[in-house]
């Protein structure tokens, strides 16, 4: 449930404040992506501290 509340939060913070990056924490950030590839069914990517993901 805790989880799903996060999830949540980034959702609101996203949609209803410009810009919203400042009001996301990583740990909110983090268990909103684990939980979209959860949803898909997909497995997690795996990182280690201090992976710098490029785009």
């Amino acid at each position: 449930m805790v989880y799903e509340l996060t999830v949540q939060s980034v959702t609101l913070k996203s949609t209803l404040f410009t810009p919203p990056s400042r009001l996301i924490n990583t740990c909110e950030a983090t268990c909103a992506i684990g939980m979209l590839y959860k949803k898909q069914g997909s497995r997690s990517p795996v990182s280690k501290r201090g992976t710098i993901w490029d785009s």
